[in-house]
């Protein structure tokens, strides 16, 4: 039998981990949960990584970059979108509501994640880095959203973009209670108005 390269088991257990705790929850995160869930011996998960705690880390930051990837790629400026500020800001988030209905389960592990690593000092700045990162994506695509639309923002693009991250990241939380995406478009109208008086 060929041997694995220890870089290629890392991403199965990673992408395992990744399964078990979308199906389950973070509850359901054991290093002899995630053996079975990826198929291979207990002693092999332990030979990865040195700790659950360092597999959880790894975790946080593959499911950080396919969600940054994913999101950015769905938050561009789609070329039908229109030429005015509300046209581009309300394709840009229905390109992410569509991300966000392809994928609950992930989307709920992403917010689970986040808290259990908030909990614990080795894990907390790994969150602190992709909620850094998700601040920066945003804040190039409403940059990008201005310049193609001929608008410039009135408040600083940082506030503006800590205002659509709420505004989402609590949208998304809502939808995950109640799967109602008529209420959730309603909310992106409101706030896509507001951003809209925040340019000139």
């Amino acid at each position: 039998m060929a041997r694995v390269p220890v870089a290629q088991r890392r991403w199965q257990l990673i992408e395992a981990t990744i399964a078990l705790l979308s199906r389950e929850g973070v509850g359901a995160a054991s290093i002899r949960r995630i053996s079975e869930e990826a198929d291979v011996p207990l002693g092999l998960v332990h030979y990865c990584f040195a700790s659950k705690q360092e597999l959880i880390a790894e975790t946080i930051r593959q499911l950080n970059t396919e969600n940054t990837t994913a999101a950015r790629a769905a938050l561009s400026v789609p070329a039908d979108a229109g030429t005015d500020l509300r046209s581009a800001l309300t394709a840009a988030f229905r390109a992410y509501w569509s991300l966000v209905e392809r994928s609950p389960r992930r989307q709920l592990l992403t917010y689970e994640l986040n808290a259990y690593a908030l909990r614990d000092k080795e894990l907390a700045p790994i969150a602190e880095q992709a909620h850094r990162e998700l601040l920066t994506n945003v804040r190039v695509l409403l940059d990008e959203i201005a310049t193609a639309t001929g608008r410039q923002w009135t408040v600083p693009l940082d506030d503006v973009a800590r205002l659509v991250v709420t505004v989402t990241g609590g949208a998304t939380l809502n939808w995950l209670n109640d799967r109602d995406s008529t209420a959730a478009l309603t909310t992106a109208n409101l706030v896509v108005g507001a951003l809209d008086a925040l340019a000139t």
